[in-house]
């Protein structure tokens, strides 16, 4: 297959990317099936940090403001924002 890309089709930006893709990570060296190897490995670990962050980042930002709230009521001080940390 021949790697080269065109300035002149501006509308086919799915082939641009995943060209640039392909050059920027040093894949268009690899074999037909390295290739498919590879791509899906980082389908794979992209769909599975997407999923473990829908799971557990809305559990862990509202318990966090679950325990700030419930802190407030009771007359406890807030837990210190990511913020306030540093200081």
């Amino acid at each position: 297959t021949e790697f080269t890309m065109k300035e002149s089709e501006p509308g086919n930006i799915f082939a641009r990317l995943y060209f640039k893709y392909l050059v920027e990570t040093s894949i268009y060296m690899l074999e037909p099936y390295e290739r498919i190897a590879l791509n899906c490995l980082v389908v794979v670990l992209l769909l599975m940090s997407a999923y473990t962050s829908w799971l557990f980042l809305p559990h862990h930002t509202v318990s966090q403001h679950l325990i700030g709230i419930v802190s407030s009521l009771i007359g406890w001080p807030s837990p210190p924002a990511a913020g306030d940390l540093a200081s």
